[in-house]
């Protein structure tokens, strides 16, 4: 069989779409320009030798080896880029964003990416928080790998989510002008911090410095919590430096080449300019300088969020590509008895339709309703998922220009949004990519299918950065704690107004979502003030005693954001056909979510009994007007095989050889072969 070979079935797919492809991953890009600067720069990356090395050739290896492997490819790759011009594709620092920032890191990262941490927080962190001379003296050396750094941030082995809890210190001595740092206690150990153990196992490829956070003191007083670059180890030899301890904390369920680890200080000296301090300052003396405003440190915070909202769209695109182009393929049972489609396409012309014939054979099972309820819903939350996040990163880099100008009153509300988006996205990749692993049956459950890679990352970023239920409660205190729930209005829909005609209106299905948020916020915000004032308890206890019902509150209210983004990305200047189908997913995820949640919607959207006939009604018309769009939709996210890195979901769609190749990669085949 030659590498040109396409399955049948997908050249049937293929044949069938009636959108124009290229015009929508110009949408999902930013353009057309935008789309062809990327698979340049994909292709520039992607010819680095050893860049790709096929599927299933890692994962026989044990944690210390393929940590080593992912380290030394990471190097490889950004060795090349330092030193090329990139042949007018675009800068280094173009592919570095592409690598670390998108879905070609966790392709070239294996399992995680050891230097994802180094360029995605380490150095954010001091443009975010640095001085201009403290950026002039870390940013280069770190951009050219000079040192690598990790990101000690706020989770030691004991605490986390309570950041004035953080037991980490750091004393100011004015005497020799250096801070002191310790971890004085066994909870109190840096722990998650990624890039930081191996020693002298992979020498010049972890991490040199650190940015630890921990509770300043000036003058026998806490200041609270303040971050502070950390050198780690020796420039000579990489060992540690005196009174620096570090370890690896075990593998986990993925990111096992990123190399997590622990961090002990002791007594660890380091000079006062390693405070970063673009909003405190602590003078020669010890006189400690507040930060203008408070709200300063959410900046960084806010985009780390962002760019797990466009990972966890990344790894969800990935997944459902993966599953309807398997689940085009794949052949099983009838859906008539005794008949089964018979595939023309493979033997006279791929744009007749397949026909019913007795004993013909069985049929693909994306023809099952029921396998389309499984993937659909997850192809259009990718779409949901991928708008929300982009309007808040263009929402980022206007406030960023408002906080440079000294004005914050925007902040607050993008931190929350940012919470509230990092928590769904995370939750709805996670569900999503389970569903799509079982839809592929027991090829889903191998290592070369991808998905254990993918449903490990998506798992990983519902807890990093955030857990998501301490999200989902920090964006209800604000709800609750700012007027919105006096400005946040919605007239109550009329019965039988979702439909015009018998088409689900997406203005009537907004406003239905905006109807659930108001009335969730309302009523939680009601049954504050009750228990405040009838039950004799402070706001801090009625809000723990109100905690579930916040947590549905915030999240009919980021939902009801999600749809206004995906139902406004419908209404954009686009050709007919990629407005329709667009119009189809925004219709198919409104109304997932909302039979999610159909007793909200009943009870404050006033959504009535024959609406939800209906609403059954237009979930089968929907599922059959994606059908025949299906695999297009997935190839419009532009994927290639080599970032996909599964057996199962490659464009040619030769499934079974991509399996058995994988299988033959396999140790014990080789331990077979020699003893027979």
């Amino acid at each position: 069989m030659g590498k040109s070979f396409v399955n049948p079935d997908l050249l049937k797919e293929r044949a069938s779409c009636s959108f124009n492809k290229e015009e929508l991953t110009n949408l999902l890009d930013g353009g057309k320009e935008a789309t062809e600067h990327r698979r340049a720069l994909e292709s520039y990356i992607l010819s680095i030798p050893g860049a790709f090395e096929g599927v299933s050739k890692y994962d026989h290896l044990g944690h210390k080896e393929f940590y080593e492997v992912a380290v030394a490819k990471s190097k490889k790759i950004m060795g090349a880029l330092q030193v090329s011009n990139m042949e007018g594709v675009g800068t280094p620092q173009e592919a570095f964003q592409m690598l670390f920032g998108g879905w070609m890191g966790s392709t070239l990262g294996l399992d995680g990416n050891p230097l994802a941490v180094h360029y995605g927080m380490f150095l954010p962190c001091i443009l975010g928080q640095g001085t201009p001379e403290q950026i002039v003296k870390w940013l280069h050396m770190g951009w050219t790998l000079e040192i690598i750094g990790c990101y000690a941030q706020v989770t030691e082995l004991g605490h986390g989510t309570f950041v004035r809890g953080l037991e980490t210190t750091a004393v100011y001595d004015p005497k020799a002008e250096e801070f002191i740092l310790n971890t004085p206690t066994l909870t109190s150990l840096k722990w998650w911090p990624g890039g930081c153990e191996f020693q002298v196992a992979v020498v010049g490829n972890t991490a040199t410095h650190a940015i630890v956070v921990a509770q300043l003191y000036t003058r026998g007083e806490c200041r609270g919590v303040h971050p502070f670059i950390v050198p780690l180890r020796n420039m000579d030899d990489h060992s540690p430096l005196s009174g620096i301890e570090i370890g690896d904390i075990g593998r986990r369920m993925a990111f096992n080449a990123a190399d997590n680890g622990f961090l002990r200080l002791t007594n660890v000296r380091i000079p006062r300019e390693n405070l970063l301090m673009k909003h405190a300052q602590v003078l020669q003396d010890g006189t400690y300088i507040r930060p203008a405003n408070s709200k300063l440190s959410y900046g960084t915070m806010v985009f780390v969020r962002v760019m797990i909202c466009r990972d966890m769209c990344n790894q969800l695109k990935k997944a459902v590509t993966i599953a309807t182009r398997y689940s085009a393929v794949r052949r099983q049972s009838e859906i008539s008895p005794g008949y089964g489609k018979y595939n023309i396409a493979s033997v006279n012309d791929i744009t007749q339709p397949e026909i019913d014939v007795p004993g013909a054979g069985e049929v693909q099972i994306l023809d099952f309703v029921t396998q389309q309820w499984k993937l659909f819903p997850a192809l259009a939350t990718a779409f949901g998922i991928h708008f929300g996040f982009q309007y808040v990163m263009e929402q980022y880099h206007q406030v960023n220009e408002h906080v440079n100008n000294g004005d914050l009153d925007t902040l607050p509300q993008l931190h929350i949004l940012s919470c509230g988006l990092k928590a769904q996205s995370t939750g709805d990749a996670q569900y999503f990519v389970e569903v799509c692993r079982m839809a592929c049956g027991g090829h889903g459950f191998l290592m070369s299918s991808q998905f254990p890679q993918i449903y490990g990352l998506c798992a990983a970023a519902s807890i990093y950065e955030g857990e998501n239920t301490v999200l989902w409660l920090q964006v209800a205190r604000y709800l609750m704690k700012s007027e919105l729930q006096q400005t946040f209005q919605a007239e109550a829909i009329n019965k039988g107004c979702l439909f015009q005609g018998q088409t689900l209106c997406l203005d009537a299905v907004l406003n239905a979502f905006l109807c659930v948020a108001h009335g969730r916020i309302r009523s939680s915000f009601h049954n504050l003030q009750s228990l405040i004032s009838q039950g004799g308890i402070c706001f801090e206890e009625a809000m723990n005693r109100s905690s579930v019902a916040l947590v549905s509150a915030a999240k009919a209210y980021i939902r009801h954001f999600s749809v206004a983004q995906f139902v406004a990305h419908v209404k954009n200047q686009m050709s007919q056909g990629t407005r329709n189908i667009l119009g189809t997913l925004c219709r198919l995820y409104s109304l997932f979510w909302m039979l999610e949640d159909l007793g909200d919607f009943i009870i404050y959207a006033h959504v009535s009994s024959e609406d939800l006939k209906h609403l059954e009604m237009t979930r089968g018309e929907l599922l059959r007007e994606i059908r025949p769009e299906a695999v297009n939709l997935v190839d419009a996210f532009d994927l290639r095989d080599e970032v996909l890195v599964s057996a199962l979901g490659a464009y040619d769609g030769n499934v079974y050889e991509h399996l058995y190749d994988a299988a033959l990669k396999s140790p014990l085949n080789h331990l077979i072969k020699s003893k027979l």
